[in-house]
């Protein structure tokens, strides 16, 4: 098996470039995949995109993570192999939950690595882009969501450049519009962790928090979480945070994803939430 190495990276704030663009990596998430039925009578499914940016040809293996919280380590050890992909190839995967893990309903997130296919010993970097919808009687809808990689994580050592925690914000319930926050433990397979969720109004003020336990590679989507609180109203934000964590190993280097979706109730349409830093990246603007 090639060689999987799930822990955080040096910050790419130590090396004065900017992250809002880099996608490329040879280990990508895909925090929220679905092969599932919905609200409304809506069918999910995930068609998957990956791309070879390198200069050689890649493979790329996928592990597939149910949601729920527990240990998903075992799917390390049962990777499916997609290619290879000649350099600037892309490789498209429909209805990916199906067709490659033969799942007729599940949901959760992916891990994708890449791999140099001539010597699998060697990584490679992808980019990856999966599609999340529905299928109704006048079209699509649903969600594009890109793979991030693993060097976007909240990393709790990273306190000092504000990339401890990860940020939600446009977060929204009403009569329109309902909110989903999900959390995906991308700790080393011996690592389980408690990440603090807090939730605040568009004025800034704490309105409520939940805190979700993960067992390793665990993953957890909270849905309609704000009517939960209760609360309703737009702006809302939340702000995910490593509360504490467990290790069968010494040096464990935890750190997590957060993510969120917010949905239209009367079309069931989602837009994906990408979490951001609260951090400030050290390079000059070029308008100033």
């Amino acid at each position: 098996m090639r060689r999987i190495v799930l822990a955080a990276a040096a910050l790419m704030a130590s090396r004065g470039l900017s992250m809002a663009a880099f996608r490329a990596s040879d280990q990508l998430v895909l925090v929220g995949v679905a092969r599932i039925a919905g609200a409304a009578g809506s069918s999910w499914v995930t068609d998957l995109t990956i791309y070879n940016p390198g200069n050689s040809p890649a493979v790329a293996d996928l592990a597939f993570l149910p949601t729920g919280g527990g240990d998903n380590g075992a799917a390390l050890s049962s990777l499916v192999a997609v290619g290879p992909l000649n350099p600037g190839e892309s490789l498209v995967l429909d209805d990916v939950l199906a067709t490659k893990f033969g799942l007729a309903s599940a949901s959760g997130a992916m891990l994708i690595f890449g791999s140099d296919s001539r010597t699998p010993a060697l990584i490679a970097p992808l980019i990856a882009t999966a599609r999340v919808y529905d299928l109704t009687s006048t079209g699509t809808h649903g969600l594009s969501e890109f793979g991030l990689p693993y060097y976007d994580e909240a990393n709790v050592s990273a306190g000092a450049v504000g990339a401890d925690a990860h940020i939600l914000v446009g977060l929204e319930q009403d009569d329109v519009f309902r909110s989903n926050v999900g959390v995906w433990n991308g700790s080393d397979p011996s690592t389980s962790i408690v990440v603090r969720i807090d939730f605040f109004d568009a004025r800034g003020l704490a309105v409520g928090s939940r805190s979700v336990t993960l067992a390793p590679l665990g993953h957890v989507q909270l849905n309609a979480v704000l009517a939960d609180l209760p609360v309703s109203g737009r702006g809302f934000s939340a702000r995910a945070t490593l509360a504490s964590f467990t290790s069968t190993e010494s040096g464990a280097r935890p750190y997590f994803f957060a993510y969120g979706a917010v949905i239209d109730n009367r079309t069931n349409d989602p837009i994906f939430v990408e979490p951001a830093y609260a951090g400030v990246e050290p390079v000059d603007c070029i308008f100033r």
